[in-house]
Formats: C-alpha cells, structure tokens, sequence
C-alpha cells in the first residue's frame, strides 16, 4: 500500500499467492490469511449507483451521435445483462449462442470470455425484459457480423489497445466515477432482484441468485444487498435466514483448475458457441 497499491488489488494479490503454494502442496491459509496480514477489506458502499432507463438512453445517444455504435451496443447489453467491461468486449462470439437459448425459452446465458479466473456462469435474464434483451443481443449481433465480431478496437490490434480505446470513450460519454459502465451490473441487480421478490421467491434465494448471476458466490450475498442492492434493503431487512440457512447450504460454483477441467469447460464453450476460446477451436462434426 505504501507504494500505491489500491485496497482491492492486494486481496486479489495475496490470493494468488495462497493458490501457488496449495498447487506446490503448502497450505499457508491460515498463516497467511488477510485479517492476519493486514490487508483492508474492499469497500464499495457508495462508489456507484444504479442507472436509470432514461440515462442509459441519454447515454446510448450519446454514442450514436459520436459515431460510436459499437460502445452503445455495449451498454445495452450490459444493461440487460449484468457483463463486466471486459466481459461485453468480449462477447461477439457468443451471441448466436445466446440468441438461440432466448428464442429456445432458457432462463439463463452462459458466459464464459472475460470473466474474473476464467469461471464459467450462467447469467439469469431479466423475464420482464426477454425481448428487450433479445433485440438487444439481434442489433449486436448485425453489427458484429459486420465489424470482424469486434465492437471497439484500439490502435493496436489486441484486447489490451480495445480496453484502453473503451476506457477513453467510456470517459468522453461521462460513463465515470458512479455512473461508471460498472454502474449497468447496479441496474441489472436490482431490476433482476425486484423481478424476484415479485415472483414470489424468498429473499435469500434471490439474493442468492443475483449473486451467481453476477459472478459471485452464494456467500457474497451480505456484499450483494450492502453494495449492488442497497437501495432496496427495505425488502430484506428481518427477512434473511441466519448464515446456515438452505440457501446459504447451497455450494457454490468449484474453482475451475488450472489444468483438465479448465480445458475441458473452454472447449465446451467453445463447442456450444462455435467459437474458440483463447487456443481452443470448436470440433466440427
């Protein structure tokens, strides 16, 4: 921290760290955990809020009228489904695949590209807005097509010059500090969450599930309704089951190792979207 290293970076740090001895057959867990180091929790209360439709259409117009349809695309699709930066950057390939597991009445999207670890997950679409989503994941999926399945690249031609290019714009549309494009995942959470509650499911299987959609586990559930949810705790609150409840009990997603399963959920991916993923082509029947 001395040197300048953020708060949220030297948990994730120390982490890898733990994974490299347990793979060379040293726990150090214990020892080394990131309440005995020191290490400060990561606060997000806060640092964004969720948008609301009429800014998000302020903001997709405001793309368009910078010629940046790409960008806009993005947003729409974070929006409707809760993606990372990163994670919408790079969804191109994905998208007949999506698009056919809405038109096939599923309820959830995988997603695999661009995801923190490389974890698969399956992403919860909003019901109320199924045809939104899927005009959404339609216009992106033309553009795509006539773009080299690229939405933004960089001077470079690589994922780290894209990053940086959507970092720039993302600043020139005012897409920063609380209403960053992290701010759609806000949005995402709390319509899904609200869905929901109306629906009839308890509160902790909703959080639950916002959760897993979101790429967390089903123990993130108090960072969920503290950060993502916050402004609708009133739904929650003396509702929540003590942590050993049922939807606490659920186990969550495994960690993905580093060698054969990992291969073998990429190429499964692969296969399905009928795109590789990283080194590994689909097989052609």
């Amino acid at each position: 921290m001395a040197e300048g290293m953020r708060t949220a970076t030297l948990p994730n740090v120390f982490s890898s760290i733990r994974v490299i001895f347990r793979e060379a057959g040293r726990n150090i867990d214990e020892i080394c955990s990131n309440s005995r180091l020191g290490i400060p929790r990561r606060s997000r209360s806060g640092t964004k809020r969720a948008l609301t439709t009429e800014e998000v259409e302020a903001l997709i117009v405001r793309c368009e009228q910078r010629g940046e349809v790409g960008l806009s695309l993005l947003i729409k699709l974070s929006r409707h489904l809760g993606l990372r930066r990163k994670e919408a950057l790079m969804c191109a390939p994905d998208l007949p695949m999506w698009r056919a597991a809405i038109v096939r009445g599923d309820y959830s999207l995988p997603t695999l590209r661009g995801t923190k670890n490389g974890r698969l997950r399956a992403i919860e679409i909003m019901e109320g807005e199924r045809d939104q989503t899927l005009s959404a994941i339609d216009e992106a999926l033309e553009y795509a097509r006539e773009n080299k399945f690229k939405f933004i690249s960089g001077g470079q031609d690589n994922l780290k010059s894209a990053i940086g290019r959507m970092a720039y714009l993302l600043s020139s549309i005012g897409m920063r500090g609380e209403v960053s494009f992290h701010a759609l995942r806000y949005s995402y959470a709390q319509t899904k969450a609200m869905e929901m509650l109306n629906a009839g499911l308890s509160p902790d299987e909703t959080l639950v599930r916002v959760s897993e959609s979101l790429g967390h586990g089903p123990s993130r559930i108090p960072m969920i309704l503290s950060v993502y949810c916050q402004p609708l705790k009133a739904y929650f609150k003396g509702k929540l089951k003590p942590k050993k409840g049922e939807a606490h009990n659920r186990q969550p997603t495994k960690k993905i190792p580093r060698a054969s399963l990992r291969i073998q959920v990429k190429a499964q991916h692969a296969q399905a979207s009928g795109f590789p993923v990283g080194r590994i082509q689909p097989v052609h029947l």
